[in-house]
């Protein structure tokens, strides 16, 4: 036994091991059978705590993502697994919820769903281990700007679109970090902003991009925290410092930002912010774009570019109306043009056209509409137009001083959209004393110019007509006017037409200034009682009007009187109760035989006093009583012969006087006072005068104490600009009269005829500074005067222009910074330029070259005593005006150049230019020459604005001008006398500009399609060529279309305002439906000396017009003259409703007997002019056509049957001729004969022509 232990022990113990390991599993295995529900139960119980874990995290999540905070990874993986698992348990204990027995059958699913539900319990258990979470989100995101409703805003818009354009390119400029958007208030700067960030955001120019409103009066904590919130970082530091090292290091962070400050109004320290600006802005990819009303604080804040948004233009304040309040008025046409007027009054200002678009957009009652129009008219910006006041009053808060703020209201008195002169402004702050702490008329120029330079920076102000003027939006001068009225500044301003009465319910006690136009009233009131009133400005109409004596009665503090365009017949005795009266101006004024202007004498606090272009006759002695006067002006006063002896040197505080265009006879001393009484004004700086002839100057003149000054010898003063001039005509001798010492601050200088004068001015260089020297014109003078000037270091920075005239000997000087040149008919000249001496044109902005019949380049390569260098490229980066004119000879711009490059040049004119890089010239030229110019180019620049091309070839002009795309933003294109100009190629041209505003085409003989739709470049959205105002086409007679092939969606031209087609003999019709309604801005419409033309508008194979379609709505003016073949402005039974039509000239259109086949209304329309006869219009277009054409038919039949019986008279006087000949008795008989006399009456014209034509031989 005890060896068989030994054999089978090993045996045994292995088998107990192996029983041992077996044990366990099937344990569990049974363990699944037997413990079935106490498992099951476990998986419930951890699967509902799970869940509530699941729910509290979801609470959490909740939370976090209404503060826009963002989840982080871990937690939504975890959520998303508890999900996966919940579903799985569910699915077990939904199977054990049905009853699983011990029946045999049973058994299998028992021990499956237990062993699942163990399992599946261990994993819960996991996962409710993990849900212990230290943080379950990260701060938010940047809040983008993430709207990109704005991306379609200018859309439509082609004054947004091309500054949107421009804006997106300086983003992309790698040169560029900091950007100013500037414009008026409600112009839509913010608008513009928004937009620029949506659409860089899209296009993936930033990663991040924010935008803060910064508002007038910034706070730079409020500042930072909403620069960190839309950044995603929580600033609880109080240290300003601080938190802008948070600032910037969270934005070094980001590879690309762009920031949008909106609302800018002073300069703003970036870096105190956290911004990187300064050196620091180049290392990171950050931008800032800018937004303000004050171009200044873009200027301070060192913007690399500022564009400017101004008002829209008309068309497009129109469609943005249409936009906004589309479904209201639109299929209303009784709405439609009130709906055209209020835009108008809105001028352009979106904020305005949104606002008061949306006020009405509910609304379809007429009179409603009726008062919108109304009070915009009468500044009544109260309930919802308020926004527009309060959006202009910010910036008028902002204005730093009363004084300014004073002034900005003065020129709310003006009429609305007319030009204010910035002189008138400056008299009328003289005359209320508006100027604190100056010394004297200059010091208030001064002052006058930096607060007109302010209130433009603001956008309050705008250029006028001139740089002499300035305009006020209509919308500012109201909302001025509104100010005015809060501020205890109570104006009074009517400008309308149509004011009969004095309006007294304004006029009351508490009114300080009143500006009227009464040339409608009859009489003014009197017993008026304004005991606040300072200033009174009337503009008549040069007809009677009575002042009663007792006007002025209850205006004691009246300062300033202005009467504009009054017949004066004579002043109240009241006028002399304003004894503090400082500025009297009587302008363009009427003066009665009877009136006496003596007692004005009697005003002797008076300061200003002006006559301008009035037709005062004389100034009597009592004006000398005026020692106070600092400022007289005479301008324009062409019957002024007399001013009696010792009234000027009376006026001993007199600082200005302007004589211009007067007529006095200084030589005449016995009747009238002398020039040299001006010697005794101590004071007096500015002088405008003119002159007859050089000796009425006296010795010691008053040169010497002279600021500003335009004096004319021999010449009359034309320009409105006010610049030093002084132009001398013919001078008999020249002494030292003391002329000389005006030379250091003259800018405009004009000699004629100096060839006698060797010794005197311009030979004595050290006499003759001219420092600030910008226009030098000499005629029929000595040039070797110039050669001394360019000796001279005082004039080698000075001379900005210079006029040869023909007789001029060339002998060109050195002017390193000549800014403008014109050459005229400088026979012998054959260059004007060395390459060897490029300061002579570096800084040239303008170059004129015309009629120099032997000039073959502009710039010579070769000078005498220098070397040959090799030049490539030729630049002027400073000229901006290019003119070449009849130029027989010119070839090209250098013969040893590739390429002149003129990278500033806005306007481009070429005329009769023969030679002028032809390929045949230039071939000649190349086989004799080692520099081939082939290939010469022209680099235009992008920004050229003007081009025009006349008698050139067109193939050559294409070729060498390139690249195309400097057309891009032309505005104006001239093509004349083109005799190769094909469509093909004017189409290609027309390509390219997407802001050209006037286009003309004359003689150009190949041209027979002037737009072909189908070949120019069209999108869904943009229209063609939508900034064209203005259209002239004349003298093309292979011209068959205007517009070629256009689809009926064709969009574009909604700018166009003026149209004129003159002598086009291939034309049969002008517009076809599709055009037509495309055409909605037409105001002018000529077309003149078309031989073949039918019709205007003409369906042809396009579609029928429909009744709703509006066809030219704003068309003004008509014109139809010598048109053989016109039978109707369109045949088909349209009705045209025409509420602007006021003009319509129709001569020669003999086979117009029917203005349309349909009905027309032109409201506006009393008068028709037909051959160059008025006549006033009975009933409508049609019915008074047909009726004054019938009239004039019957006057040419009536004149037809006299010229029948001439034609009678004429046969019997040949037949006389023949007669006496043969026999002389034959005329006796047949002239006394009545049978033969009817006959011959009856007949007419049919005279035997064989028998005529003998008699003539």
């Amino acid at each position: 036994m005890v060896g068989l232990s030994v054999l089978l022990g090993p045996l045994v113990d292995a088998s107990l091991i192996i029983a041992k390991w077996l044990a366990v599993p099937i344990k569990n295995q049974y363990g699944y059978l037997f413990n079935y529900k106490t498992n099951i139960r476990k998986l419930r119980e951890r699967a509902e705590d799970l869940e509530n874990s699941r729910a509290s995290v979801q609470q959490s999540v909740d939370a976090a993502t209404r503060n826009l905070e963002v989840i982080k990874p871990d937690v939504l993986a975890w959520m998303n697994g508890v999900d996966k698992l919940k579903e799985e348990a569910d699915k077990v204990l939904q199977k054990s919820s049905t009853g699983v027995s011990w029946r045999f059958k049973d058994i299998k699913s028992r021990y499956s769903l237990s062993k699942k539900a163990v399992k599946m319990t261990k994993v819960v258990l996991e996962f409710q281990e993990k849900c212990k979470f230290t943080k379950f989100s990260d701060p938010p995101l940047p809040v983008e700007i993430t709207d990109f409703t704005h991306l379609s805003y200018s859309e439509g818009f082609g004054s947004r679109v091309s500054t949107r354009t421009e804006i997106m390119e300086s983003l992309k400029d790698d040169s560029v970090f900091v950007i100013g958007v500037c414009g008026m208030g409600g112009v839509g700067k913010t608008t513009m902003a928004k937009e620029v960030g949506a659409r860089a955001k899209l296009e993936n120019l930033f990663d991040v991009v924010v935008m803060v409103d910064v508002t007038q009066a910034p706070k730079k904590k409020t500042i930072q925290t909403s620069i960190a919130e839309l950044l995603g970082l929580k600033l609880q530091e109080e240290s300003l410092a601080v938190r802008a090292a948070r600032i910037s290091a969270r934005l070094k962070m980001l590879t690309r930002v762009l920031i949008i400050l909106d609302d800018i109004w002073t300069r703003l320290d970036l870096e105190e912010l956290g911004i990187p600006f300064g050196s620091d802005r180049q290392l990171q990819g950050c931008k800032i774009l800018l937004t303000s009303r004050n171009i200044s604080a873009c200027n301070q804040m060192k913007s690399d570019r500022i564009f400017k948004i101004s008002e829209m233009p008309l068309n497009e304040a129109w469609l943005l109306f249409e936009r906004t309040a589309d479904k209201t008025f639109r299929p209303d046409p009784n709405l439609h043009q009130v709906a055209r007027d209020i835009v108008e009054e809105c001028g352009g200002l979106p904020l305005a056209i949104v606002t008061i678009a949306r006020a009405l957009e509910s609304e379809n009652d007429k009179s409603m509409w009726d008062d919108a129009l109304q009070r915009l008219r009468s500044y009544d910006l109260e309930g919802e137009y308020a926004s527009v006041y309060s959006s202009l009053e910010v910036t008028y808060n902002f204005l730093e001083s009363d004084e300014m703020k004073h002034f900005f209201l003065l020129c709310c008195l003006f009429p609305e959209g007319h030009d204010i002169s910035i002189e008138d402004l400056l008299r009328l702050g003289l005359g209320l004393n508006l100027f604190k702490k100056t010394n004297g008329v200059s010091e208030a120029r001064i002052r006058t110019d930096a607060f007109i330079k302010k209130l433009r920076n603001l956008n309050l102000l705008s250029d006028g007509g001139d740089e002499q003027c300035v305009k006020l939006h209509d919308l500012v001068r109201d909302s001025g006017l509104k100010i005015a009225s809060k501020n205890n500044l109570v104006f009074v301003v009517k400008h309308g037409d149509g004011l009969k009465f004095w309006p007294s319910k304004f006029t009351d006690e508490c009114c300080t200034s009143i500006s009227l136009r009464c040339d409608e009233m009859s009489n003014l009131p009197d017993n008026l009682n304004c005991p606040k009133l300072e200033l009174l400005f009337l503009v008549g109409g040069n007809h009677p009007l009575e002042f009663p004596t007792n006007f002025y009665d209850g205006m004691v503090e009246l300062k300033v009187v202005v009467l504009k365009g009054m017949l004066v017949q004579s002043y109240p005795s009241s006028f002399e109760v304003s004894t503090k009266l400082r500025n009297l101006s009587l302008e363009y004024c009427t003066f009665d035989k009877t009136s006496d202007i003596s007692m004005i004498g009697n005003l002797v606090k008076l300061e200003t006093l002006s006559f301008l272009h009035s037709d005062v006759k004389e100034l009597p002695i009592e004006i000398g009583n005026l020692t106070q006067l600092k400022v007289l002006d005479l301008t324009g006063c062409s019957d002024l012969f007399n001013i009696a002896p010792g009234v000027l040197q009376r006026l001993i505080h007199l600082e200005e006087l302007y004589m211009r265009g007067t007529l006095i006879r200084w030589q005449e001393k016995q009747i009238t006072t002398s020039i040299s009484e001006l010697n005794s004004l101590s004071l007096l700086n500015a002088l405008e005068i003119e002159l007859s002839v050089y000796d009425l100057l006296p010795n010691d003149f008053v040169f010497k104490r002279l600021e500003r000054f335009r004096i004319c010898i021999g010449f009359s003063i034309e320009s409105k600009m006010f610049q030093n001039t002084l132009k001398v005509r013919f001078p008999t001798h020249w002494e030292d009269g003391g002329m000389e010492v005006l030379f250091n601050i003259t800018e405009i200088l004009h000699l004629h005829g100096w060839r006698l004068l060797k010794n005197t001015i311009l030979s004595e260089p050290k006499r003759s500074k001219f420092l600030k020297l910008q226009n030098l014109k000499l005629e029929y003078c000595d040039l070797s005067y110039l050669t001394e000037i360019r000796d001279s270091q005082y004039c080698e920075t000075t001379v900005r222009e210079i006029t040869v005239d023909e007789s001029v000997i060339w002998q060109f000087p050195l002017f390193g910074n000549l800014h403008d040149l014109e050459i005229v008919r400088c026979v012998n000249l054959k260059g004007i330029f060395s390459l060897a001496a490029p300061t002579d044109y570096l800084k040239l902005e303008r170059l004129k070259i015309t009629g120099c019949d032997i000039i073959e380049e502009i710039f010579l390569k070769k000078k005498r005593g220098q070397d040959d260098k090799s030049i490539v490229d030729i630049e002027l980066p400073n000229l901006k005006c290019l003119i070449l004119e009849d130029l027989p000879r010119l070839t090209c711009f250098c013969k040893d150049v590739t390429s002149l490059v003129l990278p500033q040049l806005l306007e481009f004119r070429l005329r009769n230019l023969p030679n002028f890089m032809d390929s045949n010239v230039i071939q000649d030229i190349r086989s004799s020459t080692n520099h081939s110019f082939f290939n010469q180019k022209i680099l235009l620049a992008t920004q050229l604005k003007v081009l025009s091309i006349a008698k050139m070839k067109m193939s050559e002009i294409q070729k060498h001008m390139l690249p195309v795309s400097s057309f891009v933003n032309v505005r104006v294109i001239s093509l004349s006398y083109c005799d190769d100009l094909s469509s093909v190629a004017l189409s290609d041209l027309l390509n390219e500009p997407s802001d050209l505003k006037i286009l003309h085409v004359e003689s150009c003989n190949l041209v027979e399609v002037v737009f072909d739709i189908q070949t120019m470049m069209l999108t869904e959205d943009n229209g063609v060529l939508n900034s064209l105002t203005n259209l002239e086409l004349e003298k093309l007679p292979k011209m068959t279309h205007i517009w070629k092939h256009g689809p009926e969606t064709f969009k574009g031209f909604q700018n166009l305002t003026k149209l004129s087609v003159a002598s086009c003999n291939r034309l049969t019709y002008l517009f076809s439906p599709t055009i037509a309604v495309v055409l909605s801005n037409i105001q002018e419409l000529s077309i003149t000396e078309c031989k073949r033309m039918t019709v205007i508008l003409d369906e042809g194979n396009e579609r029928e017009i429909t009744p709703n379609e509006l066809l030219f709505p704003r068309l003004k003016t008509l014109e139809l003259i010598d048109l053989p073949r016109l039978r109707s402005f369109y045949l088909g039974l349209h009705a045209f409703i025409w509420p602007l039509l006021d003009s319509v000239w129709i001569d020669c259109c003999k086979e117009m007997m029917i203005f349309t086949a349909g009905t027309s209304s032109t409201p506006k329309l009393t008068e028709i002019s037909i051959n160059g006869q008025i006549h006033a219009m009975e009933g409508d277009l049609n019915t008074d056509l047909q009726r004054l054409q019938q009239q004039v038919n019957g006057q040419n039949h009536a004149m037809e049957g006299d010229l029948n019986t001439d034609a009678m008279e004429g046969d019997l006087v040949l037949q006389w001729l023949q007669q006496q000949v043969t026999d002389p008795q034959w005329m006796q008989q047949k002239v006394t004969d009545p049978q033969w006399l009817q006959q011959q009456s009856n007949d007419g014209n049919t005279s035997d022509s064989s028998f005529t034509s003998s008699a003539i031989e």
